[in-house]
């Protein structure tokens, strides 16, 4: 019986580790697509005025 509940804390904890590196994983997706859009944001305007001299 208390292998059971080892096995039981054991898989529960790797399950909520795995959340959490899902979670963290996302954020990052998340953070560097926002960093990309700025920097294409940026990029177009540094066009924009080469273009006007």
């Amino acid at each position: 019986m208390d292998g059971l509940i080892v096995v039981f804390l054991v898989f529960d904890f790797v399950l909520a580790l795995a959340l959490v590196v899902v979670t963290m994983a996302q954020m990052d997706m998340r953070y560097a697509r926002q960093v990309r859009e700025q920097e294409e944001y940026k990029s177009h305007f540094r066009s924009d005025r080469r273009k006007d001299r």
